[in-house]
């Protein structure tokens, strides 16, 4: 997390549904700003409250404060071991910062997910702010948090985050908004440009299709997605980036050399389902035994069908949000309206890594 000045505090936690549990507290180091603060002695399958208290003394601690807002506490739950089940959301493309946005927000707040893909472009037109900082706290902090106070939020970087306001000390301020964690494998140059996550045994490879845009590491970060797709210790790996591969879209031709490299990469390792956006609308194809699925539809800024895609079995220029259901025998999603109708149903076939 990031304050926008340095002050005196502490990182509390405790298990939420143990109300005599007293809170685990950790002081804030003197002088920063940025923090990236380990919690530790969880119990697997725990929900447990994280707040920021502001002030010198325990007792009298200050939450901070979001557009005059009370932040926090931060709710999750540590992943449970052994645990096949999953239930999460994916959304893209929502970073206008509209009330139909938030209102869709608010919808995917009532499925009890267990954490959010966001497919690219957390934050557009950030020359409409003072600064990038601004911008993703009006647009994306304040926006998203609902979702925010309850479940991790995994995002991926789209193209509008190499515009030049977008940039901080030439970098996009998305790797400033969403601090990586440390990762040997992964390049220095490339922290918080793509990573990987597990849950349930399943592994999840946020990447950065702008790689093949200009932004570089094109061949780093596609050696790398090698050596993820081929770790055998996951039921299956479900890769996650802004540009689809395939799409009947107004972008239909942007993905051209990223399938060039990535399409065989995943029909080799056998993934079941690639999440992507850009395109602002819903779509799944199906190509070469792989479910490739466009979810950008998380903002009234909607593109229309412009030349069918192979493969293409439901188009929506609606907003949305896609739910997956995961289970030990089934991989379901489901696409949902911002009027909560089911756009479309689909189960996934799935092999072994």
């Amino acid at each position: 997390f990031e304050l926008d000045r340095p002050a005196p505090g502490w990182l509390l936690y405790r298990p939420v549904l143990d109300e005599e549990q007293g809170w685990w507290a950790i002081p804030l180091a003197e002088g920063e700003t940025v923090y990236q603060m380990p919690l530790v002695g969880l119990t697997p399958g725990t929900r447990y409250a994280v707040q920021v208290g502001i002030g010198e003394a325990l007792e009298t601690l200050r939450a901070p404060r979001l557009f005059g807002a009370k932040w926090g506490p931060v709710r999750f739950t540590a992943p449970a071991l052994g645990e096949p089940k999953l239930r999460f959301g994916v959304v893209g493309d929502s970073g206008f910062g509209d009330d139909k946005t938030r209102a869709l927000i608010e919808l995917m707040d009532g499925y009890d997910l267990d954490f959010v893909l966001h497919t690219g472009d957390s934050v557009y037109n950030i020359y409409e702010e003072s600064s990038p900082a601004e911008a993703y706290a009006k647009k994306y902090f304040s926006m998203f948090a609902p979702l925010l106070l309850q479940a991790p939020i995994f995002p991926v970087l789209g193209n509008h985050d190499f515009d030049l306001p977008a940039l901080a000390d030439g970098r996009p301020y998305f790797v400033r908004a969403f601090l990586a964690l440390a990762d040997p494998s992964v390049p220095s140059s490339a922290l918080g440009t793509w990573y990987s996550f597990e849950r349930s045994g399943i592994q999840f490879i946020m990447l950065d299709s702008a790689a093949f845009h200009g932004s570089g590491g094109r061949g780093e970060q596609t050696a790398w997605l090698e050596e993820r797709l081929a770790d055998p210790s996951f039921r299956f790996s479900i890769p996650v980036f802004h540009t689809p591969p395939y799409t009947s879209g107004l972008h239909r031709g942007d993905g051209n050399a990223l399938r060039l490299d990535w399409s065989e990469l995943f029909e080799a390792a056998g993934v079941p389902l690639v999440f992507s956006g850009h395109d602002h609308n819903y779509e799944r194809i199906e190509r070469d035994g792989l479910t490739y699925v466009v979810s950008g539809g998380g903002s009234p800024v909607l593109y229309r069908k412009t030349q069918p895609v192979g493969g293409s079995q439901q188009f929506h220029a609606r907003m949305h949000f896609v739910l997956v259901e995961i289970s030990d025998v089934r991989l379901s999603l489901t696409a949902i309206d911002l009027d909560g109708k089911v756009l479309d149903r689909a189960i996934i076939p799935t092999r072994p890594g």
